[in-house]
């Protein structure tokens, strides 16, 4: 687990930036926040982590296993993927870094060490919004 929570550099920052972030608005501030801002504050950066935590684990949109010899008989629509040469659906791509196809890959999300698709797309929307 602590492989994966650490899969890039740029989620170790993001981890320092929650710690910074922690560390002025709690441990330094010399006058404390109303119990009002401290909920809703508080109740935002949960929402974000729970995002962090759920999209590092959340199945991204893997192929089933048995849709390929589906597609091979004729009785799903496929195209030929022009990097691996595999047999894929609409709007899938096959993604190097999580070594797997897709289902409607958007990006990889190098801060967050995972492709970002079909399965996990409003998570990765979700933690941007709180993030802002």
């Amino acid at each position: 687990m602590a492989r994966r929570l650490l899969a890039t550099p740029e989620l170790a920052i993001i981890y320092a930036f929650e710690a910074l972030n922690f560390m002025v608005h709690v441990a330094i501030r010399p006058v404390a926040w109303n119990f009002t801002s401290m909920a809703i504050g508080y109740g935002l950066w949960g929402l974000q982590l729970v995002c962090l935590v759920v999209l590092q684990h959340a199945d991204f949109g893997r192929v089933p296993n048995d849709w390929e010899e589906l597609a091979a008989k004729g009785a799903e629509h496929a195209i030929v993927d022009g990097k691996s040469g595999r047999l894929v659906p609409p709007r899938a791509r096959h993604c190097r870094r999580a070594g797997a196809v897709v289902l409607g890959l958007d990006h990889y999300c190098h801060w967050l060490g995972t492709p970002i698709g079909y399965g996990n797309r409003n998570l990765f929307v979700l933690f941007c919004g709180y993030s802002a």
